[in-house]
């Protein structure tokens, strides 16, 4: 006979271990059978329902005991749980997008069910105020999750910006009248505050001075804008201007922009080229006024102020010492040199001018050439014929050589011969600066023997009856013209070259 132990019913949760009590079981004739006793059936516990364990036993005479069953019921009473994501109570800025952190379920069961979570927000970004965010799971038993809920607090913390309408700083005449020309305000939340703009200070035109005006505004939400002031000036003092002149072209302001250009290596006057006109070399200089008459001081700033200078008489825009690609001096080291440009009249600061200016690279291989050519009639290099140009000093014959040597050419080459009965010209374009071309002359009576001298920068009288007459600066790009002059009456014929040497 067969015995259960314990309950021949047994409730167990989904998920718990189940332990099987066992059975006893006793025959008249041969006693305890216990170790012959057989199970059968198995008990799921991860599944809801009944499962039944059954008891069998046969004696060694074939006898067999009436079987016996338990019974084993797995109920699911375990809920999901919901854990939410991020913060909570959540501080959010008004008039912006909420985006819910979220939250994610697990279910003793069904495993994970985050994805079967359903959300339910009344968050609104367009009102202030307490709103709540509630999270809700059923397993498939139909067991549901207690209710998670996030508590989400819209806020504005955001304060409003002033933005000055007209000028600042307003320059008036002593006895002019101040028309207030207003700030607008913007608030993220709020929208227009225009009207709400406080204005603090006041001006005062008929007493020479400065006067300070200050625009205030402040949210619902108690939030302040940073105060944005006005400066209004009463003087008989006009702030002085400045333009940038480039090349031929003048009035150059650029104001509230910056001018990015890339300039020439190697010259004391900053060259540079422009966009929209690559191939040509513009000196730059600034052009500085005052309809007061005020003496004016220049004023550079930026990274790299130190590297140039204005002249104070012809307003070229210097380096101090010469772009050099190859080994930038810039504050950097990228070649690219940035620096602002505006006067001062003692009392105010005229507009700024703001470059940008990269250095270009140019041929620095040793070139030199000499020219010679035949004067009309003559069948030998470069001599000064009978024709004669009359000069004011009784030097008689003239010979005009000038080069084509813009640095952006690969060689010097060139670039116009001009002739006329009396003269040949060769003409270049932009000529490089003293410092880096230069012009050398030689003349003598004897076609094998050249006595090359350096090229003056006025008429010099190089020998008995031998002027040379030059129309250069020695500084400023542009077309140079160099004469041989030669006094027949101590000459009948002379030889003469004009070369260049390019360091």
């Amino acid at each position: 006979m067969i015995t259960l132990l314990g309950e021949d019913f047994i409730t167990i949760n989904a998920g718990d271990t189940f332990s099987d009590p066992g059975v006893t079981a006793l025959d008249s004739l041969e006693g305890d059978l216990n170790a012959s006793v057989t199970v059968t059936g198995t008990v799921n516990n991860l599944v809801h329902g009944t499962n039944l364990l059954t008891y069998e036993v046969t004696d060694s005479s074939g006898n067999a005991a009436t079987p016996v069953i338990r019974t084993v019921f797995v109920e699911v009473s375990n809920p999901p749980v919901i854990t939410l994501l991020g913060d909570d109570p959540v501080i959010h800025e008004a008039a912006t997008p909420y985006i819910d952190a979220g939250a994610t379920s697990t279910d003793a069961e069904d495993g994970n069910l985050s994805s079967s979570i359903v959300v339910n927000s009344s968050v609104n970004v367009s009102a202030l105020g307490s709103y709540s965010v509630t999270y809700n799971v059923s397993d498939s038993s139909g067991l549901a999750a207690a209710e998670a809920t996030r508590s989400v607090h819209v806020v504005d913390t955001t304060p409003p910006v002033i933005t000055l309408l007209g000028t600042d700083p307003v320059y008036l005449e002593a006895g002019d009248t101040y028309v207030e020309p207003g700030a607008s305000a913007l608030d993220s939340f709020e929208g227009d505050l225009s009207a709400s703009v406080t204005v603090s200070g006041t001006v005062n035109t008929l007493v020479h001075g400065t006067n300070v005006l200050t625009y205030e505004v402040t949210d619902s939400s108690g939030n302040a804008a940073t105060p944005v002031t006005r400066t209004v000036f009463v003087d008989g003092n006009e702030p002085p201007t400045i333009t940038m002149t480039l090349g031929s072209v003048s009035g150059l302001a650029g104001i509230g922009t910056i001018w990015e250009l890339s300039a020439l290596e190697n010259v004391q006057q900053v060259n540079v080229i422009t966009p929209t006109n690559p191939g040509v070399l513009f000196p730059m200089s600034f052009v500085a006024s005052d309809v007061d008459g005020d003496a004016l001081t220049w004023i550079l700033t930026g990274a790299d102020a130190a590297a140039f200078a204005v002249d104070p008489a012809s307003g070229a825009m210097n380096f101090v010492i010469p772009a050099d690609f190859e080994a930038p001096g810039d504050a950097d080291g990228d070649g690219i040199y940035e620096v602002n440009v505006a006067v001062n009249d003692g009392e105010f600061a005229s507009n700024t001018i703001s470059l940008l200016l990269t250095i270009l690279d140019t041929v620095e291989t040793p070139y030199e050439q000499w020219i010679s050519e035949f004067f009309p009639g003559e069948t030998d290099p470069a001599i000064i014929g009978p024709d004669a140009i009359p000069t004011p000093g009784g030097l008689s014959n003239a010979h005009s050589f000038a080069f084509n040597l813009s640095p952006l050419d690969a060689s010097p080459v060139l670039f116009q011969h001009v002739s006329s009965a009396t003269t040949h010209a060769f003409e270049f374009a932009n000529r490089r600066e003293a410092a880096v071309f230069t012009p050398v002359i030689a003349c003598s009576t004897n076609l094998d023997t050249f006595t090359p001298i350096p090229v003056p920068v006025a008429d010099t009288t190089v020998a008995p009856g031998i002027e040379v007459v030059v129309t250069t600066d020695g500084i400023a790009p542009g077309i140079d013209h160099v004469s041989l002059r030669v006094d027949l009456a101590h000459y009948s014929r002379v030889f003469a070259r004009l070369g260049v040497t390019i360091p």
